[in-house]
């Protein structure tokens, strides 16, 4: 894995962040963490936590299918331009959709793929807060319930567009997956 900053690797890893890892690990010998934790080696402290809220945002229950979570993952990493997480999120679309043509036009412009308009309407708003989060209104909000999204629901969209632009920004400002080293 090529970064622009130093990564410990697990069997590299010693005193905090060899405890990190292991209890990430379960214990399973010769385990990988994610890239993006171990891009965190340098500061252990940060790692549990953001391995908590990844999983419970991301993979924990909630009223959005994962198919929706996908969905802004793909579409918040193709606006912000992060190759690493474009390819992995598409990727676990299309095992989710097993549609390619629906994963390519969601790549190219997710305003014209063959989505419901409630699934249009999220990832507007999931686009909105990447690009111009200042510009989400009262009406935004209101839109995404006259779709049928419970507060609960538009909380699980926020915070999905929040937590993958947060990666994209880590992953790309210290070169994640990018080729070479500094």
């Amino acid at each position: 894995m090529n970064a622009w900053v130093e990564i410990i690797a697990e069997n590299e890893a010693e005193g905090q962040l060899r405890a990190v890892y292991q209890e990430l690990l379960g214990g399973r010998p010769g385990g990988k963490v994610p890239d993006f934790l171990r891009l965190h080696s340098l500061a252990p402290r940060t790692i549990v936590p953001l391995a908590q809220l990844h999983k419970a945002i991301t993979y924990g229950p909630g009223e959005l299918t994962r198919v929706q979570r996908e969905l802004i993952a793909t579409v918040v990493s193709v606006i912000n331009s992060c190759a690493l997480c474009r390819e992995l999120h598409s990727r676990l679309l299309l095992q989710r959709t097993r549609d390619e043509a629906l994963v390519a036009q969601v790549q190219r412009d997710f305003r014209t793929a063959a989505l419901s308009a409630a699934d249009r309407a999220m990832l507007e708003y999931a686009a909105e807060l990447t690009t111009a989060p200042h510009a989400i209104a009262r009406e935004d909000v209101g839109r995404l319930r006259h779709l049928g999204f419970s507060d609960a629901a538009i909380v699980e969209i926020t915070t999905q567009a929040a937590l993958f632009n947060y990666l994209n920004r880590v992953i790309q400002g210290l070169g994640l997956g990018e080729p070479g080293t500094p």
